[in-house]
């Protein structure tokens, strides 16, 4: 049975999860709650217990922080409030994903020799969205951008950190079979070749 005091904890912590505006880690928390570490995270286990036996909610460790996340049985709920909705991500884009994900850094010359194709504009939509980030410039001649993943991209897919990453096939399919609306993603009917995935998925391995 949790102390008054820790049920206390549990609903600032929410109040404080519920207002910010991305993943909050142990060190924000204890500066928001001035609580020390030890009691945060019997807080935080309280919190997603309570959380997992009632309403829409659930606690989620996500990107090395804590945020609050719908329930996915109400996805279809939260996709309809969605107006207009995010726009959707084509098969090109996944696989320019992936690509970055499990070899960054990497830049956009070395994405095209994986997939046979040019990917600037999957590139240029994946930054937009914020699923990657430039990285700086590789020290070789011409000086080319090189790209990572972001927290965002931890977030999109549910994951902690990269060394959550799936296998690189599990993790194009569970890019198309999301079906939460606001983060699903369309088939790309698209007539040009990309075989660079499964190129990558022989060598490939996430770096932290």
């Amino acid at each position: 049975m949790s102390s008054p005091s820790t049920e206390r904890l549990s609903d600032a912590i929410q109040a404080v999860l519920f207002v910010a505006d991305g993943p909050l880690t142990e060190n924000a928390i204890a500066e928001a709650t001035l609580a020390d570490p030890k009691s945060i995270r019997q807080a935080l286990n309280l919190l997603a217990e309570r959380l997992k036996n009632e309403g829409g909610l659930c606690l989620t460790r996500i990107a090395g922080g804590y945020q609050l996340s719908t329930k996915p049985e109400y996805a279809e709920e939260c996709a309809r409030l969605l107006n207009p909705p995010i726009r959707r991500l084509t098969r090109a884009a996944v696989e320019t994903l992936a690509i970055v994900a499990y070899r960054q850094p990497v830049t956009q010359s070395q994405v095209d020799a994986l997939r046979g194709v040019d990917s600037s504009h999957s590139i240029k939509l994946l930054l937009e969205k914020r699923l990657i980030e430039e990285r700086g410039r590789k020290p070789t001649p011409g000086r080319p951008l090189i790209y990572g993943v972001t927290d965002e991209f931890l977030h999109y897919f549910g994951l902690a950190d990269l060394t959550d990453l799936p296998p690189l096939d599990s993790l194009a399919v569970v890019a198309f079979e999301r079906g939460d609306g606001a983060h699903a993603i369309a088939e790309d009917h698209d007539d040009r070749p990309a075989h660079g995935v499964e190129q990558v998925d022989q060598e490939a391995h996430p770096s932290g």
